[in-house]
């Protein structure tokens, strides 16, 4: 399709299906989960028995593909139980969560902070594979929010079946991130929460402050917690400047931009062959429709 411009000059236009590929994911995730399979009856085989009596020593191996994916599945599984009600689902599924968490707690920093590499959160895109494009330290503010959630649902979890210490365990750390996080996200000359913290001894003060539509998340991920009243991981006054500075940089009659256009690395095209591969614009000023989302549930 041909389309003229203002200046006259004609250009090839069309439709790019690529974002499609997150949406066909997506639909086959919910089919998965959603659907019920029938125990169809089998052939009994009988296996082979051990040849001694001695029995395979096995340890376990904690496998983290994303920063943020273990995060998000034990929200979901607390906003599952809320709808649901079913504590049954959850005592099957509360000590994959307590690994889950503990091996988190490994890996966090002395404030607490859960640590992770530099395109590990859903801004992951990559050059070949290996350099990050949208590279956001290794304390990025969406994680650590989630990461005070998941810890706040496995406390909720552990109280309600009656492990108390351990309930008081992932409260207390997660008292830790919050206070942590205030002390060291924002910044006072901007008036704003840092998008990441780079890594090294200087990322503390440095603080990479790139307007994005992550700090949102401050505000909507604690929103579905228990205890109304302490769940907040912003205070209401923090709240209202994200709001301001989302609005003044990001919002467009289309979505939200995934990086102010007044930043210098903003890409204004997801495809500019001749400029730059679309990976680069990819998590750098591209529009996804989904963070109208947080945005709504923020204002």
């Amino acid at each position: 399709m041909k389309v003229s411009s203002r200046n006259g000059r004609k250009s090839v236009g069309g439709v790019d299906l690529s974002p499609m590929l997150d949406v066909i994911f997506q639909l086959i995730l919910f089919f998965l989960v959603s659907t019920t399979f029938s125990v169809l009856p089998a052939i009994d085989v009988k296996l082979p028995e051990s040849s001694t009596s001695k029995g395979v020593e096995t340890s376990s191996i904690t496998i983290t593909a994303q920063a943020d994916g273990t995060l998000w599945f034990i929200r979901a599984v607390y906003e599952y139980f809320q709808y649901t009600g079913n504590l049954e689902i959850v005592k099957k599924l509360l000590k994959n969560i307590e690994i889950a968490v503990d091996a988190e707690i490994k890996r966090c920093d002395e404030n607490g902070f859960l640590m992770h590499g530099d395109a590990d959160s859903w801004m992951d895109a990559r050059i070949k594979g290996d350099t990050p494009l949208s590279p956001r330290g290794d304390r990025a503010n969406d994680i650590q929010v989630l990461w005070y959630s998941a810890l706040k649902i496995c406390a909720f979890f552990m109280d309600r079946l009656d492990s108390k210490e351990k309930a008081k365990k992932y409260l207390d750390y997660a008292q830790k991130v919050k206070s942590s996080f205030k002390k060291l996200f924002w910044n006072p000359l901007y008036n704003s929460f840092a998008d990441c913290l780079p890594p090294g001894g200087y990322g503390d003060w440095i603080k990479d402050m790139r307007v994005r539509p992550n700090q949102l998340f401050l505000i909507t991920v604690p929103q579905v917690l228990p205890d109304k009243d302490d769940r907040a991981f912003v205070s209401k006054e923090d709240s209202l400047k994200i709001l301001e500075d989302v609005e003044r940089e990001l919002v467009s009659p289309f979505g939200l931009y995934t990086l102010s256009p007044d930043d210098p690395t903003f890409h204004p095209h997801h495809e500019w062959n001749d400029m730059y591969n679309k990976d680069a614009a990819y998590h750098n000023g591209t529009i996804w429709e989904w963070n109208s989302g947080p945005y709504i549930s923020a204002a």
